[in-house]
């Protein structure tokens, strides 16, 4: 055996922790859309309007994923963990805004 492959065999990758169906469930065009991007951003947002557009934003990747993936996904639940705190923070910034 040579040099070279050894070095290259000594540095494989780790295992994931998940099983292989769950990663095979993660959709990238979920996490590299610019829509989930940018429905983060406007989730956080302390404005009114941006945070709602936001919020509906999440809620129609969420009824999307839901139909690709099926209600327990890995997909499914990182949008609706996403949705929920989307929610949580639209009841927070009407309550301090005096709604």
């Amino acid at each position: 055996m040579s040099k070279s492959s050894s070095v290259s065999s000594s540095k494989s990758l780790p295992q994931s922790p998940f099983p292989s169906s769950e990663v095979s469930q993660i959709s990238p065009p979920t996490y590299l859309d610019a829509r989930y991007a940018l429905s983060r951003r406007l989730v956080s947002s302390s404005e009114l309007p941006s945070l709602e557009r936001g919020i509906s934003l999440l809620s129609s990747l969420l009824r999307a994923a839901i139909d690709k993936h099926g209600e327990r996904s890995v997909p499914v639940a990182c949008l609706a963990y996403e949705y929920g705190r989307g929610l949580m923070r639209g009841v927070a910034v009407r309550r301090d805004e005096g709604e």
